[in-house]
């Protein structure tokens, strides 16, 4: 279904320009007839509503794609933090979500800040996150 409504979205913003931009030289052809310069505003207007459209088709793919990656990522990120007693390392982060490690840093940054998480650096250099998931276990792991 997503590549279908691209494929739409698409020839629908490439028949909006290309007939927009064959009404708008009707209007300015010199030697256009009468019939065609009257045709050409409402045929700008029918044009400017399919690029339009798909314009709107092609955001509204891109931000539910967006929606969808937030979701996935929070999942990753909350069933990794139940599974290692709310301890986890950018690396073992980056794996399982599948993402750069600075982009990883920068997420799990964010939710220390939110969530006022704690940090340990270990003996290798692993920064390790602890997030308090209410229970009593304070101490930090030497690796995840």
């Amino acid at each position: 279904m997503k590549r279908i409504s691209k494929i739409v979205a698409g020839v629908l913003i490439g028949f909006g320009l290309l007939g927009s931009l064959a009404f708008v030289s009707d209007l300015l052809d010199p030697e256009a007839s009468a019939e065609d310069k009257a045709e050409a505003p409402p045929g700008l207007v029918v044009m400017a509503a399919l690029t339009s459209t798909g314009a709107w088709m092609f955001w509204q793919g891109h931000r539910k794609f967006r929606q969808q990656e937030r979701d996935r990522l929070r999942s990753i990120f909350f069933s990794l933090l139940k599974e290692n007693n709310g301890h986890l390392t950018t690396l073992r982060f980056a794996m399982e979500a599948g993402l750069e490690g600075g982009v990883a840093k920068a997420y799990l940054d964010d939710w220390a800040r939110e969530f006022n998480a704690a940090y340990h650096i270990s003996e290798e250099g692993n920064v390790i996150y602890h997030f308090d998931l209410g229970n009593t276990n304070r101490q930090f792991p030497d690796s995840i």
